[in-house]
């Protein structure tokens, strides 16, 4: 009964410094191998590791040979990550809050408010002397085009025509940015009420029949007679006058 050899296992120290010779300019698999008293294989299967190991494929390999020292870096990486993401939604809320005490600036204590919602004075007076982003001074000198626009039109467009007036102005915007901008401001297109036929009015029912029927032509006189009507509009309604 034959045994079957046990393989040494090397450190990851090694395995990475026996990598790193090979690489070495006048040096090759063959030769550090024979230095060290490993095979050639051994070497050409762990560069083959490391680099399967990058940092894009570091949590996607599977059954990978991951030494002690990696799987520690992994954790603490994971939770650097999870912190950041804490921190993140963190200071979403706490800028919430720090935007309701400006609101209320003048009414109660600063000192008061911060302690009511448990934020610190120190950063709301940095929330306060932060700068609005990039995205948020275009989003404020949008909306001033949008109102200043509809100002000029006296409130007769609505988003699609007031877009187009803005782009034809060189004013760059979109159908969906113009309609949540006149959202947020209360703007609305006043239009005047539509025309309305309705089913049944007086005038329509109470129509004699046309007996003349364009025949102008008589035998005698004072048996066709013409004449010509004005309508005038009055408080009660059409006005019909000879």
């Amino acid at each position: 009964m034959t045994r079957k050899k046990r393989t040494q296992a090397y450190t990851e120290e090694f395995r990475r410094e026996a990598v790193r010779r090979a690489e070495q300019p006048g040096n090759t698999n063959k030769s550090v191998a024979e230095e060290l008293g490993i095979s050639a294989q051994q070497i050409y299967n762990w560069r083959r590791q490391f680099n399967r190991l990058s940092d894009k494929q570091f949590n996607t390999v599977q059954d990978a040979d991951y030494s002690k020292h990696e799987s520690e870096e992994l954790r603490r990486l994971k939770r650097e990550l999870h912190d950041l993401k804490e921190e993140n939604e963190f200071l979403k809320k706490a800028a919430v809050k720090y935007a309701l005490i400006a609101q209320y600036v003048g009414q109660f204590r600063i000192t008061l408010m911060c302690r009511a919602l448990k934020v610190s004075r120190s950063g709301f007076y940095r929330y306060l002397s932060r700068k609005a982003s990039d995205k948020a001074q275009k989003h404020t000198e949008l909306a001033h085009h949008v109102k200043e626009a509809y100002e000029v039109i006296k409130a007769r467009y609505g988003a699609p025509r007031l877009t187009y007036e803005l782009n034809a102005s060189g004013v760059r915007c979109s159908l969906n940015t113009v309609a949540k901008i006149m959202q947020e401001l209360a703007l609305k297109a006043r239009n005047g009420k539509a025309f309305r036929y309705s089913r049944s009015s007086y005038s329509n029912s109470n129509v004699e029949g046309n007996v003349l029927a364009q025949q102008f032509i008589t035998e005698r006189a004072n048996r066709k007679y013409q004449i010509s009507l004005i309508s005038v509009f009055a408080a009660s309604g059409f006005t019909w006058t000879l």
